[in-house]
């Protein structure tokens, strides 16, 4: 979750449990990062992939699960993205 940011305001009011697991501004309430990375630094730098890979495949994940359904990778998409290509 961290990963995708702050969660939208319309995603929030559904939630029954959203105030035990978030903030008002969207933020997850409980997590506590020593590390200030994105997706794609945590993968080469913690998970040593290639730059290259560790690019594509924070593509692929960030598109996958975007908070906005409208906005996400179709199944067909994920299969042409490129980096299940390599």
């Amino acid at each position: 979750m961290r990963f995708l940011g702050r969660v939208p305001q319309q995603i929030l009011r559904k939630g029954s449990l959203t105030s035990k697991y978030f903030k008002q501004n969207g933020t997850l309430r409980h997590f506590r990062s020593q590390m200030n990375l994105d997706l794609c630094d945590l993968l080469f730098y913690r998970y040593h992939f290639d730059w290259s890979e560790a690019q594509s495949f924070s593509s692929l994940l960030y598109n996958m699960l975007n908070l906005n359904p409208k906005l996400r990778l179709t199944a067909q998409q994920c299969l042409n993205h490129e980096w299940l290509q390599i």
